[in-house]
């Protein structure tokens, strides 16, 4: 609900606004997540999946990107990067897409799947998702089919 009162007036003007909420898309399990990075081909000997917890194994993965700019600063102590690299033989054409990462009793998953992009002749397209909070303990991938 909103309230407008324009100055010196005794009328006021009410809208509501419907809002809709998907309470099942947030369940507890469900961690938030955000995209840091993705692009149509990295330099990436295979498609694969990574955990990157330190500032280190961050500037390795960064380094075969088909970039000169340096990796964006990441606060390791409060922050968890997931990347997927796709292709390599027998995969999919198309970008990799993180659709949820999950709580599941300790252990952490991530939930991906490739979305077709008919547009891109990349090799070994790749995205970087970031968890705001520290990951201590195991990861799962796993692909959406």
């Amino acid at each position: 609900m909103v309230e407008a009162v324009p100055p010196k007036a005794a009328d006021t003007v009410r809208h509501a606004i419907p809002i809709r909420l998907d309470a099942a898309a947030y369940t507890a399990a469900v961690l938030p997540h955000l995209v840091v990075a993705h692009g149509p081909s990295s330099r990436h000997a295979a498609a694969g999946t990574f955990v990157i917890r330190t500032e280190e194994e961050w500037r390795a993965f960064w380094s075969h990107l088909p970039t000169r700019q340096d990796a964006p600063p990441i606060d390791f102590r409060r922050a968890t990067l997931f990347a997927v690299v796709g292709g390599g033989s027998g995969a999919p054409a198309g970008k990799p897409v993180v659709v949820s990462v999950d709580d599941d009793g300790g252990q952490t998953v991530v939930l991906w799947r490739t979305d077709p992009d008919v547009s891109s002749d990349g090799v070994n397209p790749f995205t970087v998702v970031a968890m705001p909070r520290a990951i201590e303990g195991p990861v799962r991938f796993e692909r959406q089919q």
